[in-house]
């Protein structure tokens, strides 16, 4: 085989050069290149029956491989380089030999230094292609790839075809559909015109949309021909002769050609001007001032006929619409040029354009009186006009000006309507698209160009067959015409104002003709979410319900309207375990009717792949239950199994702490996953144990399905996985259920967007039906969750109204488990549901009633009620109100929002049922009980923040005062002093205040002296912080401090006499007692540790041995004891006296005869005390001591 040139220059005679890196290479090179071909030649000697490979391939490689350098680190031009050299290779049947020769010949720059290092290892072809794609290809992210294609636009010196082709590479690279791909390269056509041409017709595929782009251009490349080409013939014959070309500085020149030109567009030739009525040109382009309208019909200016009033007839019909079916056809209004435009419907239904009252004022339009009767749908027959207007309105790239009846605001929800009297405008034409409403000058589509979608199209111009003398003006007729060899009937329609002639063979348009009619199948549309399908929010205004349905739009991925568009996580997979042994169950017997069902349900499982065929030894039974909607679903009895799989461990979110962080927000959006289950995978030894069998076939799960004991807590584990950046942030979730509060609707379309961000990238979808956006009221876990507050479901609140009087404790248990689940709402709940609750131990009888009956009407009545719970606020006034009963304990959490004039309101209420034990507590203890308890249940409440604890128990606030050895007591103070430390706060910063209290007390109003001392002292009443130095103006009001303080020492004397009488009328006189009389004194309790009811309350008896002033007395005992004898001081308050019985002897402390240390006065004046008289209430009392009383 003869080698090329670069073969040739790298001969032998290299070898002198050695003297860098470069030329030892290539010597190596070409060392390499010659083993190559002596392998090569020795083959083609071995296989003589074969052709030889020919020697004229490699010379021709610059032809089919291009050159290669790696330096512009384009991953497409590597990949075509690539590709290139293989198509060559297998063309032309080159071995790897030839194949990596003409490869390395065709490389340059970095590309030939990268092979020249690693040539030793890329001995063939499949080395040398892996490394190629390892060093100069790599996988391109959709995101780079989509803004790539995005930013691709036409050129203004690129070819419509070069353009179209590039941008359809890209759009299969992205694999987007037929609808899409058009989409995108109308977006970057350079045409406007073209764009909206291809819009406006349907297409399946890409040869159909690049056949109307031929087409297009062939029809503007005519068009500017021709009248190119008349243009510049009229133009030559004004040239011809004297006149010379024109200069713009000749003015004698522009008038002899502008003098010609008139004279040439009075010829009949071409279009004609409405406004200066000459020929070659129409309205929109001629040069002349615009002349005004004038009607010849009404004899006025500003309207022509056909826009006369005179016209249009005194009945309107205007149609009411939903805001799906709206939404494409509002449009932007400008009136009267105005730079703020107004949103406008439109309605080609409505004879008037009609205008809001409002938006006529603040444009400044006059409105002339007439009265106009417009017939109207809803709850009045007829609506009356305020008047009638006149102004432009600009739409699009339309501008008219038109008549506007103008009525009350309160009669339509738009700005304007606008009406047939824009749409019928003289060369107004609109076209409507899935999408938008276009308004444009001239625009002939569908009349002339119709196009029919075809899968393999032929293109025929339709022609005439016979004459016809006239079609008239505004006029359509069926006219026989002939495409190609075949004869049909069109619909011809001249929509001018002039009578039109067609001639045999004229060219009326084209004709595309299917051979096949496309069959487009139902599952490859994309259903668009549209606003008629969306559960919105009455406070959205138009803009955010288009807002809202675009950012729908951009995330329908994450919609599922069917089981087939049902997302698969690849996050995580559910397995399970379980001991082995395989579980066995028979299958329920079942209806006609319900084994149809689970047949067809299974079905449709088996269609998406979510159940596939089995051979598993594992077979669960299925049964239907019914949904709250009424539809069946499919369960499968995995009781068997879920007794022996291992149990996962997976918190499960608080709804406590979800509503919590409620407080401030005002729009509520809920989103539920569609079958949130279904889309989560089983690993492939999982899979066999969801086996199941129904009467008729069986089947396994591919994902994970309800029923599987380990199902809640691995869907907890996915989405706390997938929405732990966005917890108490953006939003909250409970299993499949997700709520994203908001406080306006800017900041939920930004929250929402961020949940749809995650949930795209977990590949999980939403069932659009059971999503709810921006309501300021939403269901939520059983709660209807507002700004106001949390109230209890509608559906349960309806549940327990209607729940029977229970016949047995099953239904006790399922009323009580019903009602429990809002005891947050009713204060003392277990004080109420006690009489029922009893009923379920078990060995109390059944037995229903009156106290059952009263429990029962009050709890429903309480709930029926729904009863609202204010939002938590953590900085709100708080307070905790505790209340004890031998039946139960109560709390409540009240907050006060605002000042503290407004009322308290619920927040949550705790309560539980004492205990035996609990019933025989002292009060004071129960009170205690409650407090602690109630702040234990309500700790995550309250802890960190300042509150109030409110009880009627005046013990408890001495609870802290004294020390004791009850371990129960103190258990209480640990649980109460971290509270109370939190509520007190830090008290470094007590100096602060000094200032603060010395004021307030210096300007404190005494009620004694009738005025403030700090008046008293100044004369004067000071400003706050204003201290004792005070510029007196003339408008102040100065008194003379002696004569104030004159007026305050009489009104001191006074008040101290009334006071003194008061108490003196009001005091009891203290009993007196005297030297020697015997009497008692109270006790205090010994702490023992037991109770202390059985313990002497009085020490005695004593005598009284000294008399003190202030009504107190010295007493001693009467006996000595352990040689010591008892002494004290004591108040009379403290007191009681001792009566003897008539019959009994005076107490004589000496009863072995040994003399006492005894006053003589005691015994001399012990028979005295009885006949002594006190002057007291208490000597009325009888004895409170008896006579056999002993020590």
């Amino acid at each position: 085989m003869p080698l090329n040139n670069e073969q040739i220059s790298s001969g032998g005679t290299s070898t002198q050069f050695d003297v860098n890196e470069l030329v030892r290479a290539l010597l190596e090179q070409n060392r390499l290149r010659e083993q190559q071909m002596d392998a090569i030649l020795s083959k083609l000697m071995e296989n003589k029956s074969e052709v030889p490979v020919t020697a004229t391939m490699l010379p021709t490689i610059m032809q089919t491989i291009p050159k290669f350098n790696g330096e512009s680190g384009d991953t497409d031009v590597a990949s075509e380089w690539l590709n290139a050299l293989n198509t060559a290779s297998v063309l032309n049947k080159w071995p790897d030999e030839c194949t990596l020769e003409a490869g390395r010949s065709q490389l340059e720059g970095a590309a030939k230094q990268w092979y020249l290092s690693h040539m030793d290892q890329l001995d063939t072809v499949s080395k040398f292609t892996a490394a190629f794609k390892a060093m100069f290809t790599s996988r391109e992210s959709v995101t780079e790839t989509w803004k790539k294609m995005s930013e691709r636009v036409q050129q203004r010196d690129e070819t419509v075809f070069a353009y179209f082709h590039e941008k359809v590479r890209m759009c299969r690279r992205l694999q987007l559909n037929a609808a899409e791909t058009k989409k995108m390269i109308c977006i970057g056509l350079h045409s406007r015109e073209m764009s909206t041409a291809l819009l406006s017709n349907g297409h399946v595929d890409e040869a159909e949309l690049l056949t109307d782009i031929r087409t297009y251009m062939e029809v503007e490349a005519n068009r500017s021909e021709r009248f190119s080409s008349v243009v510049t013939h009229k133009k030559r014959n004004i040239s011809s002769g004297s006149v010379r070309k024109v200069s713009d500085t000749s003015r004698k020149d522009d008038d002899d050609v502008s003098t010609k030109v008139n004279t040439l567009r009075r010829e009949k030739e071409g279009p004609r001007c409405y406004n200066c009525q000459l020929y070659g040109h129409i309205a929109r382009d001629c040069t002349q001032p615009r002349k005004p309208m004038h009607c010849k019909k009404c004899d006025k200016s500003g309207h022509t006929i056909k826009y006369c009033k005179a016209n249009i007839p005194e009945v309107n019909v205007v149609c009411t619409q939903t805001k799906g079916q709206v939404m494409c056809y509002i449009k932007e209004v400008r009136i009267n040029e105005h730079d703020k435009p107004i949103k406008g419907l439109i309605d080609t239904g409505s004879a008037y354009s009609i205008l809001r009252k409002s938006i006529a004022v603040r444009y400044g339009l006059h409105v002339e009186p007439k009265r106009v009767s417009m017939l109207v749908y809803g709850n009045t027959q007829s609506v009356e006009s305020c008047g009638e207007t006149w102004a432009t309105i600009s739409i699009d790239q339309v501008s008219e000006k038109i008549p506007l009846i103008v009525v009350d605001d309160r009669m339509q929800n738009y700005d304007v309507i606008i009406g047939r009297t824009f749409t019928e405008c003289n060369e107004v034409t609109f076209i409507k698209t899935n999408e938008q409403l276009l308004f444009a000058y001239g625009m002939r589509f569908p009349y002339h160009d119709d196009d029919i979608p075809p899968r393999d199209p032929q293109v025929y111009d339709a022609r005439i067959i016979q004459s016809i003398e006239k079609l008239p003006a505004n006029s359509a007729k069926l006219v026989e015409v002939l495409a190609g060899d075949q004869q049909m009937e069109v619909m011809i329609i001249n929509d001018s104002i002039k009578e039109v002639e067609l001639q045999h063979g004229a060219k009326v348009g084209t004709i595309r003709v299917n051979n096949k009619t496309p069959q487009i199948s139902d599952d490859d549309v994309v259903e668009q979410i549209t606003a008629e399908k969306v559960n919105m929010g009455p406070m959205l205004t138009e803009t955010e319900i288009c807002a809202l349905l675009e950012l729908l739009n951009s995330y329908r991925m994450c919609f599922a309207f069917n089981m087939k568009e049902l997302g698969c996580t690849d996050v995580i997979q559910m397995d399970i375990v379980d001991t082995g042994q395989p579980v066995v169950g028979r299958p329920y017997r079942a209806s006609a009717t319900e084994r149809e069902t689970i047949s067809r349900i299974v079905k449709e499982w088996k269609d998406v792949g979510i159940v596939t065929e089995t051979n598993s030894p594992y077979a669960s039974p299925v049964l239907l239950v019914t949904k709250k909607d009424g539809d069946a679903r499919l369960v499968v009895d995995y009781r068997k199994l879920n007794s022996q799989t291992v149990r996962k461990v997976f918190p499960t979110p608080n709804l406590d702490d979800h509503l919590e962080s409620l407080y401030g927000a005002k729009l509520f959006t809920t989103l539920d996953l569609a079958s949130g289950y279904l889309q989560v995978p089983l690993t492939e030894s999982a899979k066999e144990k969801t086996a199941f069998v129904t009467p008729s076939e069986s089947g396994q799960f591919e994902r994970m399905v309800f029923g599987l004991i380990n199902a809640p807590y691995e869907f907890s584990r996915l989405m706390q996985r997938i929405m732990s950046p966005l917890r108490d942030k953006v939003a909250m979730w409970y299993l499949d259920d997700i709520l994203i509060p908001s406080t306006t609707s800017d900041d939920m379309f930004k929250r929402l967007k961020q949940v749809l961000e995650v949930l795209k990238e977990a590949k999980l979808t939403l069932k659009l039906s059971k999503c709810y956006f921006a309501y300021s009221e939403v269901a939520y876990l059983g709660y209807m969750l507002s700004a106001d507050g949390v109230r209890p479901g509608e559906q349960k609140v309806q549940a327990i109204q209607q729940y029977p009087r229970p016949r047995n404790k099953h239904e006790v248990r399922r009323f009580l488990g019903l009602c429990g689940f809002f005891r947050r709402f009713i204060p003392r709940y277990s004080d109420i549901a006690r009489p029922i609750s009893e009923l379920l131990k078990d060995k109390v009888p059944y037995m229903w009633t009156t106290l059952q009956e009263v429990a029962f009407q009050t709890m429903r009545v309480k709930l029926v009620s729904r009863p609202v719970l204010q939002l938590y606020n953590p900085i709100a006034h708080t307070e905790v109100h505790c209340d004890a009963s031998s039946d139960g304990l109560s709390g409540m959490l009240l907050q006060r929002n605002g000042d503290g004039d407004n009322p308290l309101h619920l927040v949550h209420a705790v309560s539980k049922k004492t205990t035996p034990e609990e019933r025989n507590y002292h009060s004071s203890k129960l009170e205690l009980m409650a407090v602690v308890w109630s702040l234990n249940k309500l700790r995550h409440y309250l802890i960190g923040i300042k509150f109030l604890i409110i009880t009627d128990c005046q013990a408890i606030v001495h609870l802290n005062t004294q020390k004791t050895v009850n371990p129960q007591v103190e258990r209480v103070n640990s649980t109460l002093v971290p509270v109370m430390q939190s509520a007190m706060g830090s008290d470094r910063t007590w100096d602060r205040h000094i200032s603060d209290v010395e004021c307030h007390l210096n300007n404190a109003y005494n009620k004694t002296i009738g005025d403030t001392p700090f008046h008293v002292l100044f004369g004067y009443y000071p400003s706050f912080r204003d201290g004792v130095l005070h510029h007196v103006t003339k408008v102040d009001e100065w008194d003379s401090t002696a004569e104030i303080q004159s007026k305050i020492r009489e009104r001191i004397t006074k008040e101290h006499q009334m006071w003194k009488q008061r108490y003196d009328s009001r005091h009891v006189k203290p009993m007196q007692y005297s030297i020697g009389e015997v009497v008692f004194i109270r006790k205090p309790p010994d702490a023992t540790g037991e109770s202390t009811k059985l313990q002497f309350k009085y020490r005695g008896p004593l005598v009284i041995t000294d008399v003190l002033p202030n009504d107190t007395y010295r007493v001693s005992a009467l006996r000595t004891e352990a040689g010591k004898r008892y002494a004290t001081v004591v108040h009379v308050s403290h007191i009681k006296g001792y009566h003897l019985p008539d019959n009994e002897e005076p107490f004589d402390g000496n009863k072995d005869n040994e003399q006492e240390d005894v006053p003589t006065a005691v015994n001399e004046e012990v028979e005295q005390t009885e006949s002594v008289k006190i002057h007291s209430k208490r000597e009325r009392k009888a004895p409170v001591w008896h006579a056999s009383y002993k020590m």
